[in-house]
């Protein structure tokens, strides 16, 4: 697979992406016939086609890549590059608060914006870690994962952090936050949950038992409601837990790949990138899951990100840039 991964994930009304990077790729589970549907590659204008992060902010696309962010104002068929103030150009992770963009790169920290990347601003007063795999806000804080176990969390739009650490030494693939619940995925290390804003950690993995023994790799983490689904490289893609993570049980029934990167939701509609097995969707809350594209790059390579607007969805591509398909 490609050399670095990304997972997305929906975060309340916010949609957070990161980069994943090199998992053990997992044998595909039992599917139907993928099911071809119409993706578009948009990427007029991107000077890199290693996507790694996407975030839709009103009528405004974000895309990160290994050659900085990106900004569409027309669904992704134009792009243009936004770095002003950007010191390390591999943009790992987006999110948003209100009209603030923020930015994770892979060792220079967090960037934050205030007029749609026009120009960007170095948000690291108290990072010690300074490579952002995730980032993710619950209206009023930002939460930031590292490549060291560690959640830093900065309450006044990125001006200053604390860290603490979740206990265990691996990278913070994906935040989501469900009320005053924080939940971790871990590269090889599960789902870790924080019921006080960050201070203290406990991993939860009962159902994310690798067959082999160990803990499944979880990239991407979504909230939907009561239900936290976990997009992981083990026995079965999609896992999701109604009881705020106590249990988990397999939501992979369809799927074409068991390595699944990232996750969001529009709706009535759950949509998931996998890795070689492209993009698929379910209306009925990850019960089950049909292929949208059975063919071409978007399906032999990895859709690390995903974003949504009111008439779109979009997937990254780690190395083949965007896709758009309408919802």
């Amino acid at each position: 697979m490609k050399k670095a991964m990304l997972i997305f994930a929906l975060i309340g009304m916010t949609i957070v992406s990161c980069k994943k990077e090199d998992p053990v790729p997992a044998d595909p589970v039992p599917t139907p016939t993928p099911v071809t549907t119409n993706w578009t590659a948009v990427n007029t204008g991107l000077t890199d086609l290693r996507v790694h992060s996407l975030l839709n902010v009103g009528t405004t696309l974000f895309v990160g890549t290994e050659d900085g962010v990106f900004v569409s104002s027309d669904n992704g068929s134009t792009w243009t590059a936004a770095n002003s103030g950007i010191s390390g150009l591999s943009i790992l992770s987006l999110t948003n608060l209100g009209s603030t963009i923020f930015a994770g790169t892979d060792g220079s920290g967090v960037f934050s914006s205030t007029n749609n990347g026009t120009s960007w601003t170095e948000v690291n007063s108290g990072l010690s870690n300074l490579t952002i795999y995730s980032l993710a806000t619950d209206g009023t804080s930002i939460f930031a994962g590292n490549s060291e176990g560690t959640v830093a969390v900065s309450a006044n739009n990125g001006s200053s952090w604390t860290e603490i650490n979740t206990g265990s030494p691996l990278k913070v693939r994906s935040i989501a936050i469900s009320g005053t619940k924080i939940f971790a995925g871990l590269g090889n290390n599960g789902v870790f949950l924080s019921n006080d804003n960050g201070g203290t950690w406990t991993a939860i993995n009962t159902g994310l038992e690798v067959s082999g023994g160990g803990i499944q790799n979880v990239f991407a983490l979504l909230v939907s409601g009561s239900t936290i689904y976990a997009g992981t490289n083990g026995d079965g893609g999609i896992y999701k837990s109604t009881n705020s993570g106590l249990s988990w049980t397999n939501s992979g029934t369809g799927l074409s790949s068991a390595l699944v990167l990232s996750l969001v939701m529009n709706g009535n509609k759950m949509f998931a990138g996998t890795d070689y097995g492209g993009v698929a969707t379910s209306t009925n809350n990850g019960d089950s899951w049909v292929q949208t594209v059975s063919s071409g790059p978007l399906f032999n390579g990895t859709a690390e990100s995903l974003a949504t607007n009111s008439t779109f969805v979009f997937a990254g591509s780690d190395g083949d840039g965007v896709f758009r398909r309408a919802l």
